[in-house]
């Protein structure tokens, strides 16, 4: 790896493609509105994601988004 990658590094951005952070999710909690999470979401989702070479997963960030944003909210 060339960057720090989430998880293992918690500061790394969680979707790499747009630079979605843990923190800009703990915002959206604060503020009481997914503003941030959704519009990560958003583009996640359409042509403009790059996650076969960002993630190091390979896979769409979305899922890990959502589940972080969910894990929190509780």
């Amino acid at each position: 790896l060339r960057t720090p990658a989430y998880p293992k590094d918690t500061k790394a951005p969680i979707c790499p493609c747009f630079g979605l952070t843990t923190d800009d999710i703990e915002l959206d909690l604060t503020e009481g509105a997914p503003t941030r999470t959704r519009a990560a979401i958003k583009r996640a989702q359409s042509d403009e994601a790059d996650c076969a070479h960002r993630n190091i997963s390979g896979h769409s960030c979305a899922a890990e988004v959502q589940r972080y944003y969910i894990r929190r909210q509780i």
